[in-house]
Order: structure tokens, then C-alpha cells, then sequence
């Protein structure tokens, strides 16, 4: 319960369903080989395909909490490494238009010619 709450707080939920698998797939081998004594047809197989479906699940937890990357047919697009690069890209640019924006403000607020040479009010 205490590795629970640890991983809660410094860590996500996430986390905690990973070290589960790991935990079930290690006590699966071990109550298969260890403990259990007699080996039938049944039992073998039921032990390969609950076991194959734990490692299953162990590389799906693996891609989902982002330690194995797939970087292939864009499957990496959306990662936390992509998305933050992304952001500071469009960060940069938004600051150098706002830049840009405040050089050119500066002209916008001297009248142009034409309104130099206008007479009357402007409604």
C-alpha cells in the first residue's frame, strides 16, 4: 500500500497498473514452476496464453507510459518529447510576431500623408 501511495504522488496512476503486471506476471511463473507440481496439456497451455497476454500488456503499458518510443509511420508524433518541442517552436514564433507586430505599431500611430493633408473632421 505504502509503494502505492509513492507512486501516486511522485509518479501517475498509470504507474501503479504497470507495476501490477509485473507483479502478476512474476507470480504467474513462479506459482507455475515453483509451486505447482503437476504439469498437464491444460495447464501448460493456460500458462502460455495468460502469460503471453501479460507480456502483451507489459509492452502495451511500456508504449503508453512513453518508455519505449515507436518511431515509425509518425506513431512518435504525439509524444511528450514531440509535443514540447512543438511549443517552443510555436512559442518562438508567436514571440517573433509579437515583435514584429510592436516594430510596425509604432509606425501605425503616425498619420499618413494623405491624412496629413485632409481637412475637417475624421468621424
Amino acid at each position: 500500500m505504502t509503494f502505492a501511495i509513492f507512486i501516486y504522488k511522485y509518479l501517475n496512476p498509470g504507474y501503479l497498473l504497470f507495476s501490477d503486471n509485473i507483479y502478476f506476471t512474476f507470480s504467474g511463473l513462479i506459482n507455475f514452476f515453483f509451486i505447482k507440481k503437476k504439469f498437464d496439456s491444460l495447464s501448460i497451455k493456460k500458462f502460455i496464453f495468460s502469460e503471453s497476454s501479460e507480456i502483451f500488456e507489459l509492452l502495451a503499458f511500456l508504449i503508453y507510459l512513453e518508455l519505449i518510443e515507436l518511431r515509425f509511420c509518425g506513431l512518435n508524433k504525439n509524444t511528450r518529447k514531440n509535443i514540447e518541442k512543438r511549443a517552443e517552436i510555436e512559442i518562438e514564433i508567436s514571440e517573433g510576431i509579437n515583435n514584429d507586430n510592436s516594430l510596425n505599431s509604432d509606425f501605425i500611430d503616425e498619420p499618413d500623408e494623405k491624412e496629413k493633408n485632409m481637412e475637417g473632421p475624421f468621424i
